[in-house]
């Protein structure tokens, strides 16, 4: 029993190790091979829904009542001017621009997606600090590039790569089946 549990760990490490170098490794380094999988056969499979690209301001120190000046003063500037007038001596505010599908965020979610929308003042009970989001844009359903699905598209290439690989395997090495061996197995 002991000799049969370690032939089989060790034909199980060299297959691991084989269908590391054959098929994963290949799939995540192979770009030149990745790309054209993906634009012959992944191409409009992964799509972005409609998506809001917003700025947040984050209001890292002060209270509420700083965090209505910055409110006040974003409805009508730019994210980049909010930053300069309320940065003076130390940075206070930080400004971030993100992407958010419909669904993803419950704060944007609630908003009318419109440009130039804007939230009340959210406050992170975790950071303490008070946040306002403004919508930029707003971006129809989109196909994903490469760049935004490579995780799901190095995945299905390693796929393709691996029954790409059994199937050269079986053509090249012939099975043999023992068919006497193969009915003491089966328990009648």
């Amino acid at each position: 029993d002991f000799k049969s549990l370690m032939r089989e760990y060790e034909e199980g490490t060299l297959l691991f190790a084989a269908s590391e170098k054959m098929v994963w490794k290949k799939a995540s380094e192979d770009t030149t091979g990745l790309r054209n999988y993906f634009d012959k056969k992944l191409k409009g499979r992964f799509k972005w829904d409609k998506r809001a690209t917003v700025n947040v301001v984050t209001l890292r120190q002060g209270g509420e009542e700083e965090a209505k000046k910055v409110l006040e003063y974003f409805k009508n500037h730019t994210a980049a001017e909010v930053e300069n007038k309320f940065n003076t001596d130390k940075k206070v505010i930080m400004v971030e621009e993100k992407s958010f599908e419909q669904g993803k965020n419950p704060i944007v979610d609630k908003m009318l997606w419109s440009r130039g929308e804007i939230s009340d003042i959210q406050k992170d009970e975790k950071t303490k600090a008070y946040y306002i989001i403004k919508i930029m844009d707003i971006l129809p359903p989109a196909d994903k590039t490469l760049e935004e699905s490579r995780g799901y598209a190095v995945a299905e290439y390693g796929d393709f790569l691996e029954k790409e690989w059994v199937a050269q395997l079986q053509k090249n090495i012939p099975l043999k089946v023992d068919t006497k061996v193969f009915d003491s197995l089966v328990k009648k």
